[in-house]
């Protein structure tokens, strides 16, 4: 569990309140909040297998969790 009341609630957002955050828009909403992509690096990085477990969870010549987040948003 992670403490992100620093971040603005989307819900209270006109354009957000009816979607949650597994929504595209609200998701890019956040990332585009100041320091919540420097934030989101830093937890990814804490939570991060060792490369070679990561290997062997993912198998050989697949991408990890991670990078597939990034993916997901768009590198920047």
């Amino acid at each position: 569990m992670f403490d992100v009341t620093w971040l603005p609630n989307p819900f209270h957002h006109p354009n957000y309140k009816d979607l949650s955050g597994l929504d595209l828009p609200v998701q890019r909403y956040l990332l585009d909040q100041e320091d919540s992509e420097l934030w989101l690096g830093g937890v990814v990085l804490t939570l991060r297998p060792h490369p070679r477990r990561c290997q062997r969870l993912d198998g050989p010549g697949r991408v990890s969790a991670d990078r597939r987040l990034v993916r997901a948003h768009g590198e920047r």
